[in-house]
């Protein structure tokens, strides 16, 4: 048997290092106490140790001490779990998930955008548009000279008309003018100087398609004068198409995705237009 006196110091040295490490010589000390010990068959753990000389009480302490450092480790081990000291580990971090709410685009419509299905075709200006059913058609009778800006009243516009919006079209050719001097002049007409929200200036117009060409969004989303809806808001686009200027204006309960899908309907056929007065 091994002397009690050398058990003890083996045992009060291995006390001392701490739990992270368990000497050779302890473990050997202890199981060889171990043996020459007699044991119970109850594997039940007593509230209480019974008694035990000192030496047998330090060697049941470095067996406990090894089996807690043993299961520390494979505490660790597991991917799930914590560290010691209540740190959460790298893999227990909580995944961030996306979030639910998505930023509107200017494709995601908050107004209800009825189906497309009444053709219309322009003889005065050289264009087709689809439009919903209900709605009135008023082709115009006269050409666009270009000078004037959106009006309803007069009757160089087409005019599609529903409940609670209203879309107007007119067109005129570009003669000795290229597209970036007629939009200078167009807005130098209004007197435009690109101070306000709807006071943009050419360099500035947002990119749109009209029936798949290239154009220009010189009004979007400004507020209505309130004659077609109440708290109406106006959108107005422009293309230039094989020496023609094309402008759109729409006005009433509408917002960017209802124009576009009236603008998607559209095409063009400029040699159709009528230019005579």
């Amino acid at each position: 048997m091994t002397d009690d006196r050398s058990l003890e110091r083996a045992a009060r040295s291995w006390l001392e290092v701490g739990p992270t490490e368990a000497p050779d010589r302890v473990v050997e000390a202890a199981l060889l106490q171990i043996q020459t010990t007699s044991q119970e068959r109850d594997l039940r753990v007593p509230w209480r140790l019974p008694t035990m000389s000192t030496p047998t009480r330090l060697a049941a302490a470095a067996i406990i001490g090894v089996l807690l450092v043993g299961g520390a480790f494979l505490y660790l081990d597991q991917p799930s779990q914590h560290s010691v000291g209540g740190e959460p580990s790298p893999s227990a971090a909580p995944s961030v998930s996306p979030s639910a709410s998505v930023a509107a685009s200017p494709s995601a419509s908050t107004v209800a955008v009825p189906p497309m299905t009444q053709p219309f075709t322009s003889t005065r200006h050289g264009y087709a548009i689809r439009y919903p059913s209900g709605w009135s058609a008023t082709p115009a009778t006269k050409r666009w000279t270009g000078g004037d800006g959106p009006d309803p009243s007069a009757s160089n516009m087409d005019e599609l008309s529903g409940p609670s919006a209203r879309l107007v079209v007119e067109s005129a050719p570009l003669g000795k003018q290229t597209a970036d001097q007629w939009k200078a002049a167009y807005v130098a007409r209004f007197g435009q100087d690109g101070i306000g929200v709807c006071d943009v200036l050419p360099l500035d117009w947002p990119a749109i398609t009209i029936g798949g060409r290239p154009g220009f969004l010189d009004g979007n989303d400004c507020p209505g004068d309130g004659t077609v809806a109440p708290n109406d808001r106006f959108f107005e686009a422009l293309a230039f198409v094989d020496g023609r200027v094309y402008l759109f204006w729409i006005q009433g309960t509408v917002d960017r995705a209802y124009f576009q899908s009236m603008l998607d309907t559209v095409t063009f056929d400029p040699a159709a237009a009528n230019d005579k007065p």
